[in-house]
């Protein structure tokens, strides 16, 4: 699902929403047997001029509300149920790819929210990351693009 077209919905038809969550850090982990990794970040994240930069939001991933004061509590609920709700009516912003074996997927994580449908049998997934600044790093090394707008 494109990420940036959700957060323009909800700059145009919730902008309280849109508000809270460019401005609010959320506090995000994930903890199995072998990591225990947390940050804090705006799951709308704004340029310079206001524009789309980044759109991340994993409802399984948000942390135990502790990390705001009690007198937002109600705000953090409010638009988290605005956005959820959005997130799970738009089947129409959502695609569907199958991988066969052997295939690849590259998704940008910071505008595309991705999962994976409910399966049976057994599958081998490999996951690999690269941030941004690395990925526009080696473009310019390479000579393909002078910054991140040329992305």
């Amino acid at each position: 699902m494109d990420g940036f077209r959700i957060a323009e919905e909800l700059k145009r038809d919730h902008p309280d929403t849109f508000h809270f969550l460019s401005t609010t850090p959320l506090r995000f982990s994930h903890e199995d047997t072998e990591s225990n990794v947390y940050g804090y970040r705006c799951p709308i994240e704004l340029g310079e001029q206001g524009e789309i930069r980044g759109f991340s939001f994993n409802f399984y991933d948000i942390a135990a509300v502790t990390f705001l004061p009690a007198d937002r509590i109600h705000d953090y609920y409010k638009h988290v149920g605005v956005i959820t709700k959005l997130i799970k009516e738009r089947d129409d912003l959502c695609f569907k790819y199958l991988l066969n074996p052997g295939k690849a997927v590259f998704v940008a994580n910071r505008r595309v929210l991705h999962g994976r449908e409910e399966f049976s049998g057994m599958r081998n997934l490999l996951g690999c990351y690269i941030g941004d600044d690395e990925y526009v790093s080696r473009l310019k090394v390479h000579h393909i693009c002078n910054t991140h707008k040329d992305i």
